[in-house]
C-alpha cells in the first residue's frame, strides 16, 4: 500500500526536493509558524495514496484523501525532533471541532523542550521505510509544506 504523509507550518521550504529519496534518520525540514498557524508547531497527517496536491482537513474527514490513522502513529516517535514528542492538539480533538466546526485528522507536535527553546525545531525522516519527496510548497492554510509517498 502506498501513504503520503504531509509536514506542514515549516520553518521555509524543505531542504529536500521532489525526487529526493529518503531514509532513516534525514533531516526533511525545520518546524515554524508559516500560513494559517497561530505558534510554531507541526501538523503532520497522513492519508492512504499518492497525494501530490494540498488537501484539507474537510477533505480527509470526507475520506477523500482517505487519512491513514495507524500509519500516523509510527511518526510520534523521539526519532522524529530528535527528543520526545509533545502533542498540542490530537487526531479528533473536541476543542478543536469547538472551535473550527471541522475533524482535525492530523496531529500538532511540537519537541519537548519547544516552549522553551528551538534547539530542537529540525524534523528527522524516522521511518524504516524509504519515502520519496513528491510535493512542496506554501498553502495559505498550511504555509510551507512537504509530501513523502512510502510504500508499506
Amino acid at each position: 500500500m502506498t501513504y503520503t504523509v504531509r509536514y506542514a507550518h515549516l520553518e521555509h521550504l524543505p531542504c529536500v526536493g521532489v525526487g529526493d529519496k529518503i531514509t532513516r534518520g534525514m533531516k526533511v525540514g525545520r518546524m515554524g509558524n508559516t500560513g494559517a498557524s497561530r505558534g510554531a508547531h507541526l501538523h503532520i497527517d497522513c492519508v492512504h495514496g499518492e497525494q501530490h496536491e494540498v488537501w484539507k482537513l474537510e477533505d480527509a474527514e470526507k475520506n477523500d484523501p482517505a487519512p491513514a490513522f495507524r500509519q500516523l502513529q509510527y511518526f510520534r516517535d523521539s526519532e522524529l525532533f530528535q527528543i520526545p514528542v509533545m502533542v498540542t492538539t490530537p487526531i479528533c480533538d473536541y476543542n478543536y471541532f469547538k472551535d473550527h466546526n471541522k475533524i482535525h485528522t492530523a496531529y500538532d507536535l511540537i519537541p519537548s523542550d519547544g516552549w522553551k527553546s528551538s534547539e530542537h525545531f529540525d524534523i528527522f525522516w524516522n521511518r524504516s521505510k524509504v519515502g520519496t519527496v513528491i510535493a512542496e510548497g506554501f498553502d495559505s492554510a498550511y504555509g510551507n509544506y512537504l509530501h513523502i509517498k512510502f510504500e508499506v
